[in-house]
């Protein structure tokens, strides 16, 4: 009972894992809308990129103001209250309780609230509740049937939920109602676009009864402090020569920078974004890649990302980008990491500083390399014709047997065969013996015929062949036991 339970629990946590790496993955996603170019201009545009992205409005930020809210839930307390708070309010002065007569329509109210207003933020989930008394209408009404007004192009989403004869159901029809029936019901609000305009309204209705209620939803896509009265004209954080909106600087004519201490005339360019662009690779691209600070056209880069120090014009290199030894060293532990390569320290060289800028090693007779040669981490790399641990021994380029052609002959001669070596003995003609007549017929050993000679060749084949497969069947076995005893490690886990 244990072994399934375990399998169970390993499913579980394999699930789990999974689920956890696709929500990092959405994050991500979302951070790139967040810190577009569009979502960095304003707060307004930073919420209106994705439901998750918020605003710092700290002045002192070193880090993209837009980013997914949970970039800033400890580092920047301000950003979840930018966009403002989601909020319902159903005002006791504009509606009125089930069975009064209605002073417009005179007839008995069956629905309320009549009207709710709400504050919407995009993402949000505001539940409004309502109450329906049934009365016996002008047609015969067999079921509670929810109606709505057109709210999908207006960028809203409602879904119900009904309370029916003791049972909660998801939809909008609850089957089976009789007159004197209160049923209460659920309209789950969101806002799934930020589209330009006011408040937006839907109505919301029960079929068979003439009036209807009402929502009014005013979206929370842009900022509260994007308001006028929140700003702040010639703040010092701006070095009094523009408007602090939101913790971010809108200069005035002939200045930028992050706190407009920037001459545009001084560096060339003729507005903040022309000099924004010095910083960036291309003009569709974050200033400094979002590792560092644009300050007159040239990105100083934060000291520490992640961990990592940054480096680069526009900030584009890690202290990860460099190469490591085997033991994972980044530039062997004998070099510093630049922008992607290593810069050595006195007495080491190579690509990853594995190697020793000394030559005595390849040193001999005061020579390096016999001057056949270039030394290479404390080794001889001989020139072609030469070798030896100094390059001190010429090569025979048509000596064959044994030696290795250099590339230039093996091009020239890599369709010839080499010589074997001949048995001189081999080539000496037999001697006779003077009892050799003497043999008789039966004592003479018959050479095997030519049929025979290759059927003792295919025997050998076959046995090359017998033994390749047992070989083979040899290490499929051998894996068959490793994956059997992994799985029994799982099951045992």
């Amino acid at each position: 009972m244990m072994a399934p339970f375990r399998h169970c629990v390993l499913i579980a946590l394999t699930t789990t894992l999974l689920i956890s790496s696709i929500t990092a993955e959405n994050v991500e996603e979302i951070r790139k809308k967040c810190q577009s170019v569009e979502g960095l201009k304003s707060c307004g545009l930073c919420v209106k990129q994705h439901p998750d992205c918020v605003w710092c409005s700290d002045t002192d930020l070193k880090v993209p103001r837009c980013d997914h809210k949970t970039a800033f839930e400890r580092t920047c307390p301000s950003a979840a209250a930018n966009a403002g708070a989601s909020a319902l309010n159903i005002p006791t002065q504009h509606n009125f309780p089930l069975d009064f007569i209605h002073p417009q329509s005179n007839l008995k109210v069956q629905i309320e609230p009549q009207q709710a207003f709400l504050k919407l933020k995009p993402g949000d989930v505001l539940r409004v509740e309502f109450t329906y008394k049934h009365l016996k209408p002008a047609v015969e009404v067999r079921d509670f049937s929810i109606q709505t007004s057109d709210v999908q192009s207006i960028g809203l989403g409602v879904k119900f939920e009904i309370d029916c004869k003791g049972k909660t159901v998801v939809g909008n029809i609850c089957h089976g109602i009789k007159e004197g029936d209160i049923i209460k019901f659920y309209a789950n609000v969101t806002l799934n676009e930020c589209k330009a305009g006011g408040s937006l309204a839907a109505s919301i209705g029960v079929y068979g009864y003439n009036m209807v209620s009402a929502l009014y939803v005013t979206p929370l896509c842009a900022c509260e402090c994007e308001k006028v009265q929140n700003q702040r004209r010639n703040d010092y954080a701006c070095n009094a020569a523009g408007t602090l909106v939101c913790g971010q600087c809108s200069c005035e004519k002939g200045f930028g920078g992050r706190k407009c201490e920037c001459d545009l005339a001084k560096y060339g360019v003729s507005s903040p974004e022309e000099l924004d662009n010095k910083c960036k690779t291309s003009p569709d691209q974050v200033p400094c890649n979002g590792k560092g600070t644009c300050e007159c056209g040239k990105c100083k880069c934060n000291a520490n990302y992640k961990g990592f120090q940054i480096q680069g014009k526009y900030c584009e290199c890690d202290s990860t980008a460099c190469p490591k030894d085997t033991s994972g060293r980044l530039c062997s532990g004998r070099g510093v990491c630049d922008c992607g390569q290593c810069k050595c320290e006195d007495g080491f060289t190579g690509p990853e500083c594995g190697c020793s800028s000394d030559e005595a090693p390849c040193r001999e007779n005061g020579k390096i390399c016999s001057d056949n040669g270039k030394c290479a981490c404390g080794k001889c790399a001989c020139k072609d014709g030469f070798t030896g641990a100094f390059c001190s021994v010429a090569q025979d380029s048509d000596a064959k047997a044994g030696q290795s052609l250099n590339e230039a002959e093996f091009a020239e001669h890599d369709d010839e065969i080499l010589p074997a070596k001949v048995d001189e003995e081999a080539d000496k003609p037999a001697e006779k013996d003077d009892d050799s007549s003497s043999e008789s017929v039966e004592d003479i050993e018959i050479p095997p015929t030519t049929a025979d000679g290759e059927a003792a060749e295919e025997g050998t084949a076959e046995a090359a062949t017998d033994g390749a497969a047992s070989n083979s069947m040899q290490t499929l076995l051998s894996l068959l036991v490793g994956l059997l005893a992994a799985k029994v490690v799982l099951l045992v886990l």
